[in-house]
């Protein structure tokens, strides 16, 4: 009895020992960053009551965060946390009056990017899902934030270099705010974020 029990024990060990390194060798863990391009839209809530015509350009933008990767084969899964930092600029004007405002968005939120792709040698195709959480903002208008969070996807290629991954991204449209509104307007509106990423992995 105390010979299959001690048997039972010794192969539960090397199994768990077993199954530690072939996970070891399928995992892998790192720090990321990247630049962000991210263009703005402010959508009116109501399209036959909005006084404002809006203008914007690209902005700069960037994240630093940590992912942690597992894989099969050719298959992968790398979940990433980034805090992304986004500052934009508004012009603004009032189609009646004619008069131009001028006002700044800028936008701290975590980012969590499900990614997963498909690898053949140093290259890779990606899929990530990602939910965004508001965390701060910081503006002259009245901004209420979706702090709920809300899902966005990216999609992407990569390229692989002995420890450092480097992948170009687009990011769909994603609205962060229950609504903003501007002073001595009535209207409400809603602002939309999409982005080009270009970001650096490097594992430890």
């Amino acid at each position: 009895m105390v010979k299959l029990l001690l048997g039972k024990v010794l192969t539960f060990v090397l199994i768990f020992f077993l199954a530690q390194r072939a996970s070891a060798q399928f995992a892998s863990h790192g720090l990321s960053a990247g630049i962000h391009i991210s263009n703005l839209n402010v959508v009116p809530s109501a399209a036959l009551n909005n006084p404002l015509a809006f203008y914007y350009q690209p902005q700069a933008g960037y994240h630093i965060g940590g992912y942690y990767r597992t894989g099969l084969g050719l298959v992968y899964f790398q979940p990433q946390s980034w805090i992304t930092i986004l500052n934009h600029s508004i012009n603004y004007r009032d189609n009646i009056s004619g008069v131009l405002w001028e006002d700044n968005i800028d936008l701290i939120r975590l980012d969590v990017p499900l990614e997963m792709g498909i690898h053949v040698g140093p290259f890779s195709a990606l899929y990530a899902p990602v939910f965004s959480i508001p965390l701060r903002t910081q503006s002259l208008m009245d901004i209420q934030l979706n702090k709920s969070g809300s899902w966005s996807n990216q999609i992407g290629i990569g390229f692989k270099l002995m420890a450092f991954q480097v992948s170009l991204r687009y990011e769909s449209p994603h609205t962060f705010t229950k609504a903003l509104a501007i002073e001595s307007f009535q209207s409400t509106y809603a602002v939309e974020i999409s982005q080009i990423v270009a970001v650096v992995s490097m594992r430890l």
